[in-house]
Order: C-alpha cells, then structure tokens, then sequence
C-alpha cells in the first residue's frame, strides 16, 4: 500500500513537472523570441519575464485538476491533488523557477466580515475574532478591519483616527483589495501582520475549505472546537479526505457542532495564490498573484503583483 502510494506521488510529481515546464517554455518563447535578435535582456527583465511564466503555469495546473475533478465528478480540493504539491523547481537556462500555489479557501475572508448589502456579519466577524484572540492579539482588530472596509464613518477605527496620525490618510471605506493593505489598518502591527497572513485571505466563494484548512482556522469557526477537535479534523482528511461537507459529522464532537458551522465550510475551493520565485544573475524575483473563477478553461487572474 505503501508503495503504492509513493508510486502515484512520482506521477503527480512528475506530471505537475512536465505542464509546468512545458507551459513555461512556451511562454517564454512567445515572449522573448521577437526581443532576442534585436537586444539583449537584463536580468531583470528575464526574471520578470519567467516569474509571470511561472503564473501562467500555476494557472495551467489548477485547470487540469479542474479537469480531473470533472472527469471524476467529484469536485473536492485536498492537499493530494496536483496544485497542493511543493514549489518545485522547473529549468530555465541556467537557474531554476521555483512555482507554489495555495488554497486562498483554507483561510478566513476578511472581505465577508461585511455581507453584499454592507451590513456587518456576526458570524465571520466572531470568527475572525476567534482567530485573533487564539493567536494572542487584541480581539478589537476586528471592529477595526470592520471600520476599514464598511462604508459608514461610525466607528473607533475611521478617519478621525487615521488623520491623526504622523503621516495622515483616510479610512479606505470599502473592501480589501490585497492582504498586504491590512498593515495600513489600525492595530496591525508588521508583528500582527506576520501572524495573521498565513489564516486570512480577501478573496474566497464564502466558505472555509476543511479539506486544507489550518487548525487555528478551523478552532475559529466556533468556540467548541479546541485544539484537540481541530486535530481530529486534521487526522480524519490526512487519511481519506472529506467528499462532502457532511462527512466531518464523523469526526468525533462535530454532530453537534455541524449545525452552527454548515453555512460556512465546504470542501473545495476556488480561489488560490500561485508564488513564484527566480534568481537570474544577481537578481532575486517574487511574484504573487490571486486567482479565481477556475474552470476547464483556466482561472481569471486577479491580482499580480512582483517585488
């Protein structure tokens, strides 16, 4: 069995390799060949050229897992399929690009703690807190993402606030547009900030991923599940994951809990992050990039972003 199991790993490995290469060589070849016989690339621009390469190639993998799952019939997102694998390493010349993607599912959307119409929404704003409190921040952080993003100036966290400040801005009054716009919202410190990246997300279909969610994002959805039930969770999917939502019932203690938590979980997901890392010359590149909507055709890109 054990075997087994290692010898279906190789093939994923080695078939998320091959269309990542092949996507990547054939994006750079569209985009470098005309340049080439004309100027020659600094390293800065091969490595902005690969790292949006490697982009393209995320998206190319999160569509034959969307294929698959089709095929399957079965649409759930798990930590064993194509996407979840390590960032590995695909040649380009002589340097590697190193390509990641993450599940934004598995995280808690700040853009919900607002429903469409704009109006708080207890449920993912007591989440939230819950998720602060356990990592042993101020639970008020979340009255202040509230302010940041509704639309009303009422609140501890609006412009009164921000105005005061050394270098004076607005309360932006609308949703995220990226995580990183959290460090400019009131209490997040870069120390909270680093916390708090790895569990929150702005873009999700409004649910938590159980099937690749962290225990400290799950034991957030509800204060009767501690670290232990959490755990459970993380042992239930690692050794066959959930098919439906229903199935984490069998996971001891959450019969109960199910109830409070079914409007909010779901086992598949379809906005994910794709990381993308290169060192061409003495240039070190990252690119993040946020897409969703993924369907047999691909998934939109909506947020890209190099540094």
């Amino acid at each position: 069995m054990i075997r087994n199991q290692e010898g279906a790993a190789l093939v994923v490995t080695l078939l998320v390799v091959s269309i990542m290469t092949i996507t990547v060589t054939e994006f750079l070849y569209a985009t470098w060949v005309d340049r080439s016989l004309t100027v020659n690339f600094s390293d800065t621009a091969k490595s902005s050229y690969a790292l949006r390469a490697g982009v393209e190639a995320g998206r190319a993998i999160l569509r034959e897992d969307y294929r698959e799952d089709a095929k399957r019939g079965l649409f759930a997102d798990t930590l064993r399929d194509f996407w979840a694998q390590p960032a590995l390493p695909i040649p380009i010349d002589d340097t590697y690009l190193f390509v990641s993607i993450a599940d934004e599912s598995s995280k808690i959307d700040l853009n919900r703690l607002i429903t469409q119409g704009g109006y708080p929404d207890e449920k993912w704003i007591n989440t939230f807190r819950r998720l602060l409190r356990d990592l042993g921040e101020d639970e008020d952080i979340a009255t202040y993402v509230l302010d940041w993003i509704d639309e009303n100036s009422e609140g501890p966290a609006e412009d009164g606030y921000y105005q005061s400040s050394s270098l004076p801005y607005r309360c932006k009054n609308a949703r995220l547009d990226s995580v990183e716009e959290l460090k400019r919202v009131r209490g997040i410190t870069p120390a909270v900030f680093a916390k708090l990246r790895k569990f929150v997300t702005i873009r999700s279909a409004g649910w938590v991923n159980i099937n690749t969610a962290a225990a400290e994002v799950l034991m957030a959805l509800d204060d009767r599940i501690s670290k232990g039930t959490a755990d459970a969770v993380i042992k239930a999917r690692n050794e066959m994951p959930f098919k439906r939502k229903e199935d984490i019932k069998n996971v001891g203690g959450f019969e109960d809990i199910f109830p409070r938590i079914g409007s909010m979980i779901d086992v598949s997901s379809n906005s994910f992050s794709i990381a993308a890392t290169i060192t061409v010359g003495e240039v070190n590149r990252k690119a993040e990039a946020l897409v969703t909507e993924r369907n047999a055709g691909g998934a939109t890109l909506l947020y890209y972003r190099e540094y």
